[in-house]
């Protein structure tokens, strides 16, 4: 298959990343612990929260009109087993105000919990010629920035207009919108 312009946006484990011959820098500085409880517990049904006191940020956040999720952020190793539930409650709990700690220590001891290993993915380069990477495949970082949809939809925006009207000099067009979005990004990478 041939084409002037290869668009890759496929996620943070990209294939096409490789084939390209760029490179990522990958750490994973923690876990998330999801929890589900109900949105009524949430302080503002019908916003992201987050709390810090822990031993990392806490978010929650409604996930539908009924439903909502806590994500606990937790050191690197945590994993399922008969201690994190006490783990949980003695260290992460006690930042949530009442009903929502209520909710979160229902929600650990009926084992409604999901896990996550938080990436942190740098690309120091985003194009060669003839390809770009856009969304994950260019750089994700922790959940608490809440970036990653926003630059994901940034990204797809921007290249389609810096590519409108491009002919030939594609490659000029990609340079531009890969220095555009540099500025755009420093602050989610000063989160990290």
């Amino acid at each position: 298959v041939q084409a002037d312009l290869v668009v890759a946006a496929d996620g943070r484990h990209s294939k096409l990343r490789r084939a390209f011959g760029l490179y990522a820098d990958l750490a994973q500085p923690s876990m998330s612990i999801g929890v589900a409880v109900p949105a009524a517990a949430l302080p503002f049904a019908d916003r992201g929260h987050v709390f810090l006191g822990a031993w990392g940020p806490c978010l929650a956040y409604p996930v539908g009109r009924d439903d909502a999720r806590v994500v606990i952020d937790a050191p690197l190793g945590t994993r399922p087993g008969k201690d994190l539930a006490n783990t949980l409650l003695r260290d992460h709990v006690g930042v949530f105000p009442t009903p929502l700690r209520e909710a979160v220590v229902e929600g650990i001891h009926q084992g409604r919990m999901r896990f996550a290993a938080n990436h942190h993915l740098v690309v120091p380069r985003i194009h060669v010629p003839g390809g770009v990477l856009i969304g994950d495949a260019n750089g994700i970082v922790h959940p608490l920035t809440a970036a990653g949809m926003t630059l994901s939809l940034f990204d797809a925006e921007q290249l389609a207009a810096h590519l409108t009207g491009s002919g030939p000099v594609r490659d000029e067009a990609v340079q531009r919108f890969a220095r555009r979005r540099e500025r755009f990004v420093w602050a989610r990478m000063a989160l990290c």
